[in-house]
């Protein structure tokens, strides 16, 4: 891990991609990830996003254990699902 960061720092800056400009990381939500990322780049402006697989995995879980039930509630349950999904696909997570 921290060889492939060393890396992608030297990536970022013998490219000039760091001048003026947030980074953005796209991650499984590991902590030893976290963690490298404040390491490494703590010092300039950074986001942390959860992958689409993760994030979906997540939202499962919680909406599995807030809703739980019958048949009918599965039903239910789904098309919340789908209309949670749609909303964070375009990037809404506040929202959702």
């Amino acid at each position: 891990m921290q060889e492939a960061f060393r890396r992608l720092m030297a990536f970022l800056l013998a490219n000039s991609l760091m001048e003026d400009r947030q980074l953005i990381f796209i991650t499984d939500g590991a902590t030893e990830i976290k963690e490298h990322v404040q390491r490494y780049f703590g010092f300039r402006p950074y986001t942390l996003h959860l992958d689409w697989h993760h994030l979906q995995k997540k939202c499962y879980q919680l909406m599995s254990s807030a809703l739980k039930g019958g048949k009918k509630m599965k039903q239910e349950k789904d098309a919340i699902e789908r209309e949670l999904y749609g909303i964070l696909w375009t990037g809404n997570v506040k929202g959702a």
